[in-house]
């Protein structure tokens, strides 16, 4: 038993090392195991691939929901993880094929290519609003 900030007992479990446990959002075990948090990585990436096919988002919208919303959900549980470049495509990759052509960005070209060349759009476009569209602070 342990005493929470409200002063109320919680009964606390003891796991074996081979159980897995839901901590803050993440799935972790203390023996390493990865297979439930890689498998809820992978349904959170295909159900949000779906809903991005089955949607009506201009090609900004899809771009700015895979940068904000999905990408991440999935960066949030890295640093606790050893992922394979593997693991790591098979995340992305229903994110990535639902999500790219949407946003007018060809799937097939190299991803470092694609980040790049997105970048850059990204850049010149915030270039060109600053210059022809000057912010001014309201009174």
């Amino acid at each position: 038993m342990a005493r929470s900030t409200d002063n109320e007992l919680i009964s606390l479990s003891c796991l074996q090392c081979n159980q897995v446990s839901e901590m803050l959002g993440l799935y972790m075990a203390p023996s390493g195991d990865k297979s439930r948090i890689l498998e809820k990585l992978r349904t959170t990436a295909v159900e949000w691939a779906a809903k991005v096919w089955a949607g009506t988002s201009s090609q900004e919208e899809t771009w700015t929901a895979l940068k904000s919303t999905i990408s991440r959900k999935l960066v949030y549980p890295l640093p606790t993880l050893i992922l394979t470049e593997a693991e790591c495509r098979s995340i992305m990759a229903p994110v990535l094929k639902a999500a790219l052509p949407r946003a007018g960005i060809s799937s097939t070209i190299s991803s470092i290519v694609r980040h790049a060349l997105r970048n850059l759009l990204d850049w010149t476009c915030w270039t060109c609003i600053q210059k022809w569209v000057p912010y001014e602070l309201p009174s």
